[in-house]
């Protein structure tokens, strides 16, 4: 059985930065991720809301992204400094647990853009 799609604020349980939404169908997974890697979200969702409010970053994503749908994240270290340093080992072990070959992600994942994709 498939749910349909709502926009939902991320929970408090999930780190975030304020006022960042998602799909509430990746919820539960995310909670996941949060319990196993150290994970700090930055965008999820980005469009419009049902009361014309818009949230996210347009510009940040390409035309086809599922930002646009809410069913993507963009996660940087948990209480990292900004630079490439040891606090990205966690987030470089998550991509590797989720796309252990470049281009050939897990399922459910669809794509992870990280170390070799434009852009990351």
């Amino acid at each position: 059985m498939f749910a349909t799609g709502e926009i939902v604020p991320i929970p408090a349980s999930i780190p975030h930065e304020e006022g960042d939404m998602l799909d509430r169908r990746i919820v539960p997974d995310l909670r996941w991720i949060a319990a196993h890697f150290p994970i700090y979200v930055t965008d999820g969702y980005s469009g419009p809301l049902p009361n014309g409010e818009h949230v996210g970053c347009d510009e940040c994503h390409v035309k086809e992204s599922d930002h646009y749908n809410g069913l993507a994240v963009d996660i940087v270290p948990l209480n990292g400094s900004g630079k490439c340093d040891a606090s990205w080992r966690g987030i470089t072990r998550l991509a590797l647990w989720a796309e252990p070959v470049q281009g050939e992600p897990v399922p459910p994942f669809r794509w992870v853009g990280y170390d070799g994709d434009a852009g990351h």
